[in-house]
């Protein structure tokens, strides 16, 4: 679970001015802007809950918010950058042999998400997460040790199914971007 440390740093980084400056892709209006908060936020709660190894999940439009995310890491944060499609891939070997260490603490430091795309990928990696969770995690390695941060390109709904995390944020300056339970 996300800490009483993890909102207090949330907030004062929210409030706090930062001098990073904005990552943009002027060529389409809809594309992502890595907003001045957003990054310094992220990389503040990957710091604060003593985030080891953080998995990238993003789509290729984004790659200047990926940049500017790993520059504002220290070099002893392990990253692991993937596609949608691929994370399956990725983490159902991680998850098997953490499943089978019953390190609850490592588990804590390891299974960590940061989703930068559009809603309906957002909505992908979260539902591939459960079901991975499903076959290899007992159904509750990723429900309780996981934590995801959801940084929306767009400012859609996102709509999920099923969905037991308990630990997911979602950062967005924007109004419209929620999740919602779909039952």
């Amino acid at each position: 679970m996300f800490s009483l440390l993890f909102l207090y740093t949330l907030a004062q980084t929210a409030t706090s001015e930062t001098n990073h400056g904005l990552a943009t892709k002027d060529s389409n209006r809809d594309e992502i802007r890595c907003k001045e908060n957003t990054i310094p936020i992220v990389s503040n709660i990957i710091t604060s809950e003593d985030m080891e190894t953080v998995f990238v999940i993003y789509e290729d439009e984004l790659d200047a918010c990926v940049n500017a995310l790993s520059d504002s890491l220290s070099h002893h944060i392990k990253i692991q950058y993937t596609k949608p499609d691929a994370l399956s891939r990725q983490i159902i070997s991680v998850i098997d042999e953490l499943a089978k260490k019953e390190n609850i603490e490592m588990m804590r430091r390891t299974l960590n998400f940061v989703i930068i795309c559009s809603a309906k990928c957002i909505q992908y990696s979260l539902a591939m997460g459960r079901e991975l969770d499903a076959k290899v995690g007992r159904k509750s390695v990723m429900r309780h040790f996981s934590k995801w941060i959801a940084l929306p390109s767009d400012d859609r709904t996102i709509l999920v199914q099923n969905q037991t995390f308990d630990n997911i944020v979602l950062l967005s300056q924007s109004q419209a971007s929620v999740i919602e339970r779909d039952l």
